[in-house]
């Protein structure tokens, strides 16, 4: 919410405005104004707690989800349209470009999408974090996860693949998710909490050494280990346990290995 409030709410209040004046005649304009008025009574302190009566403190900072960007842009280009529209009356090639812009402006946008779409097919994008998996590669490993795994077992990611392992198979546990303080809303103790957050990282860490590592896959019953690269201190597992540690799939930039306790 801190973002919000630094460069979010001028941008709100200018859209209040703008919203506030067409929201007679418009009625984009008026789905995005009660859109944008949610978003603004979560982001002030003041009115912030509000939403918190029926909103669980998990899911609020989500709220910012529900910025109607799609349709807000739509709907500045319309008002840009009409007034060219206006001001522009004897103007006819300026009004018939203008009415066509939109749709111009849309078409192009739509191309570049399915080019980008197309060529990003198998690659991994590179976008804030250089080694971040596409969702086709995560989607691929949640399949053989369901597939491998007849009941329910405790999978373990690196810091790049943890979070997600929820996401990707309804038969997978994470015995650590995002950080001790996120684990307090889904019912562990403090201590608890942290213990887990101290025994992921020394899993996932190349420092550790492999008999500590075991040690504490035996301690959370971890029996599948999903990472984002060809980690140096798994190969040497595989190569000193080759009867504990079996690779299971790669795929794109992914790969899965089962451990046999």
């Amino acid at each position: 919410m801190v973002g919000l409030l630094e460069w979010g709410l001028p941008i709100i209040i200018g859209g209040l405005t703008l919203l506030a004046i067409i929201i007679r005649y418009d009625l984009a304009a008026r789905f995005t104004l009660a859109s944008v008025i949610i978003i603004a009574l979560a982001g002030i302190p003041y009115t912030g707690w509000l939403i918190g009566y029926f909103v669980d403190v998990r899911i609020l900072y989500r709220i910012v989800w529900f910025y109607p960007l799609g349709i807000g842009f739509a709907l500045i280009i319309k008002v840009i349209v009409d007034i060219f529209r206006e001001h522009n009356e004897k103007r006819m090639v300026l009004i018939n470009i203008s009415e066509r812009l939109p749709n111009v402006i849309s078409t192009l946008l739509l191309i570049l999408i399915v080019i980008i779409v197309q060529k990003s097919q198998n690659l991994h994008f590179r976008i804030a974090n250089p080694y971040l998996n596409t969702y086709q590669d995560l989607a691929h490993m949640g399949d053989t996860l369901n597939r491998v795994i007849p009941d329910y077992e405790v999978v373990v990611g690196d810091p790049r693949t943890n979070h997600f392992i929820p996401g990707l198979s309804s038969h997978s546990k994470v015995m650590f998710m995002k950080s001790s303080t996120s684990m307090l809303f889904h019912g562990f103790d403090l201590t608890d909490a942290n213990q887990r957050e101290i025994d992921w990282i020394a899993i996932t860490s190349s420092d550790s050494s492999d008999a500590e590592r075991i040690r504490l896959l035996d301690k959370w019953n971890v029996r599948y280990v999903l990472l984002s690269s060809n980690r140096k201190w798994m190969q040497r597992l595989l190569k000193d346990y080759p009867t504990k540690f079996i690779t299971v799939e790669k795929y794109g930039g992914l790969y899965l290995y089962k451990y046999d306790r």
